[in-house]
């Protein structure tokens, strides 16, 4: 019987052979132990296991079980769990990188889990085209956020290629994109929330949300920004990520 797809899943299936080895090549997994999320039929899952050394994969729909049992039973280094991967609170540490079409409804929760993981090293992912420009973007930018400043603070992030919706299964209402990280630095808990202070209030300048959040003296911040040759009105859409972190020690360390 037909799988029957689950809008609550998030449930958009990639068929195109080419596309999902070219996905795997631009992992970059060959002999590494490789978690994936939402492995769904198991497309992406047949060609990453061959070039993975192992292969564990998160899937929360059961009724999948028939079809990846049987992929399982034929691969001693392949794996399922029928878990929520957003659930998961500890994994094997030699799992170094995660490769996953990821359901548009929690690109940002699974992005998040991600980012404190600090044994991952590398993550290829398909995402909404939009969520992949606003992790890329650059400051004075629309799509410039908090989360853009962190996922760049901790990893090299690049746009590998732009899918269109006509490849998927039901056909989704926008384009996907490849997008890869690559770790650059073990992610700093605190430094993160002082950036989400920093965006609080879009609107309102980083002097002012972190004099209303933090309740640190305006001065202090004006001096930070005024070293960094930022006006004192400025807001964070302007701020470059490495600056957020210079400006965390100069206001608060």
């Amino acid at each position: 019987m037909a799988h029957q797809f689950k809008k609550r899943f998030g449930q958009n299936f990639l068929r195109d052979q080419n596309l999902l080895k070219k996905i795997v090549q631009t992992a970059q997994i060959k002999d590494k132990c490789v978690i994936e999320i939402g492995p769904g039929e198991g497309g992406l899952t047949k060609h990453a296991i061959k070039d993975a050394d192992e292969l564990v994969a998160y899937e929360i729909d059961k009724s999948l079980k028939p079809t990846l049992n049987l992929m399982e039973q034929a691969d001693s280094n392949l794996s399922f769990i029928y878990e929520d991967f957003l659930s998961i609170s500890t994994f094997d540490r030699k799992y170094t990188h995660i490769i996953g079409n990821i359901p548009y409804n929690i690109t940002s929760p699974i992005l998040f889990k991600v980012l404190e993981m600090d044994h991952i090293k590398r993550a290829t992912f398909m995402v909404q085209k939009e969520f992949a420009e606003r992790l890329t973007a650059s400051p004075k930018t629309k799509a410039y956020n908090a989360l853009s400043v962190m996922m760049q603070l901790s990893f090299d992030i690049s746009y590998e290629f732009t899918v269109t919706k006509k490849v998927f299964y039901p056909i989704p209402k926008v384009d996907s994109a490849v997008i890869s990280l690559q770790r650059k630095s073990l992610p700093n808990h605190e430094l993160n929330v002082f950036v989400k202070d920093c965006f609080k209030q879009k609107r309102k300048t980083i002097m002012n949300n972190l004099s209303e959040s933090r309740n640190i003296p305006k001065e202090t911040v004006s001096n930070a920004l005024k070293s960094l040759a930022y006006a004192e009105s400025a807001r964070s859409e302007e701020i470059k990520p490495e600056d957020f972190e210079k400006i965390y020690n100069k206001t608060l360390t």
